[in-house]
């Protein structure tokens, strides 16, 4: 009985002592495929858009957005992706394990990589974002290998 009560406090301390993240809804251009960068706390960036309480990106036809917003730390669900606007006809699968995708045809949303890098060496100023991809399994797998040659500082100049 001792190990019970333990037990559940000890998960209340986890649940609770966690924070979370806002929900995302991520828009990309229509028939879009390949790498999706949102790079985050850029002066120049989009503004902060919201649809129903949750963070809105509207990716440009590029795949990179910069935006205004903070990096979007802590738990949350799995994003919301979306080809060109909010409808159900619109909306893309998401999958946050490749291997699940049983379908190779299929189009969807895959990914979810948080990143960083050093923006100054001096005042250890970092660079954050979030990595995704669109496209059926193969193009995915093609995605997610070009975007590591990518050179994320260059990208948010």
């Amino acid at each position: 009985m001792k190990n019970s009560y333990f037990f559940l406090i000890s998960l209340s301390l986890f649940f609770f002592g966690c924070y979370s993240a806002d929900e995302e809804i991520i828009i990309v251009p229509k028939g879009f495929k390949g790498n999706v960068l949102i790079i985050f706390n850029q002066p120049s960036g989009v503004p902060a858009q919201y649809e129903g309480g949750k963070r809105l990106y509207k990716i440009p036809p590029n795949g990179v957005l910069k935006t205004q917003l903070p990096s979007n730390d802590g738990w949350s669900k799995m994003p919301m992706f979306y080809y060109e606007e909010i409808n159900k006809k619109n909306l893309l699968p998401y999958y946050p394990v490749l291997r699940n995708v049983k379908d190779t045809s299929v189009v969807f949303a895959y990914g979810g990589t948080v990143g960083s890098v050093i923006k100054n060496v001096k005042t250890d100023e970092l660079l954050k974002f979030m990595e995704y991809h669109v496209g059926n399994k193969r193009e995915v797998e093609t995605s997610y290998n070009e975007v590591q040659k990518l050179d994320i500082l260059k990208l948010a100049e």
